[in-house]
């Protein structure tokens, strides 16, 4: 019999949902009722599992599912579970709904899901998160800058700031996104086209983080720079530079290589050697670049990781 998902994520949804392991996520999630922020959860799942199990064999359940591991023996099950895990990733955003920072829109709810169900089998049994357009205008951002908040998805424009990981009582506040200068403590907090660079300031003696502009291929460079490319130091110049990423069987250190290679060997010292990426999805490996998902971990085995798919575009085929 196989397992229905992985142990450590069962338990980590029983701890971030409200509703307990034994009970359903909510009680109205069958087609013609009212959508609310709080039954959207299990609506949204009814809707993804009645097609995974009209479109699915036994064995395309789990990566159907893709790399939220998730493998299920019946509907009933996958309406259950799947929608504990979706009330668990919306629990911010539906505590936002009843306390005003954000707008939940029942008419673009129902359109979502009525866009679902009339999929064929021919497509993902998981939309991607921009492939149906009313689905993402379900949730609308009702927080200006300096207001509060208890979510980035609660804000108009930038980021909640001042958050902290496991208390859900204390409120940030929406801050717009760094530019040059301006303070950070990792690189979502800066806008696109920013990373957030840390430099060691000898008169405060600590690190000190601000948004500076990414580094294009040929610009003078920090630390990070943009696709296609990564920074070297040139003792010629005594500066650092963006090159373009190395392909297979060139030496190489960590984050040196192509996308469709990994540094195998040596990296940590410079002396690996940019290895392609062989494996498939579920397959055995060792490192997370082995594999062309790019990431390796335990699934079901402890004593031996597989890849992990990073992407949930599989199409069934019933066979």
């Amino acid at each position: 019999m196989r397992k229905s998902m992985v142990l450590f994520l069962l338990l980590g949804m029983c701890l971030s949902v409200s509703a307990g392991c034994g009970e359903s996520a909510d009680s109205d999630a069958s087609e013609g009722t009212t959508i609310t922020a709080d039954s959207w959860s299990a609506n949204y799942s009814a809707a993804i599992c009645k097609q995974a199990f009209s479109c699915c064999s036994s064995d395309e359940i789990l990566p159907a599912f893709g790399r939220l591991l998730l493998d299920f023996e019946s509907e009933a099950q996958c309406v259950g579970t799947y929608g504990l895990y979706k009330r668990g990733k919306n629990k911010a955003k539906i505590a936002s709904v009843k306390a005003g920072r954000i707008i939940f829109h029942a008419n673009k709810a129902t359109e979502c899901l009525d866009a679902i169900r009339s999929r064929t089998c021919a497509e993902p049994i998981i939309p991607e998160d921009d492939a149906i357009d009313a689905c993402t205008l379900i949730f609308e951002a009702n927080v200006d800058e300096g207001g509060a908040c208890g979510t980035s998805e609660d804000c108009r424009q930038g980021f909640c700031e001042g958050l902290e990981f496991g208390n859900d009582e204390l409120l940030g506040t929406c801050t717009r996104l760094g530019e040059t200068g301006d303070s950070c403590h990792e690189s979502v907090e800066c806008a696109q086209g920013y990373h957030c660079y840390g430099r060691w300031d000898v008169e405060l003696s600590e690190t000190v983080a601000t948004c500076q502009k990414t580094a294009e291929l040929g610009d003078e460079c920090m630390t990070y720079c943009g696709e296609g490319a990564y920074c070297e130091y040139d003792p010629q110049q005594d500066k650092r530079f963006c090159v373009p990423l190395k392909a297979e069987g060139e030496t190489c250190a960590l984050d040196e290589c192509n996308g469709e290679t990994y540094c195998a060997g040596e990296a940590n010292l410079g002396n690996g050697i940019c290895t392609a990426s062989t494996r498939d999805d579920w397959e055995p490996c060792e490192h997370s670049g082995e594999c062309k998902s790019g990431y390796c971990n335990i699934f079901r085995d402890p004593e031996q990781s597989v890849c992990i798919p990073q992407n949930t575009s599989f199409v069934c085929t019933g066979a």
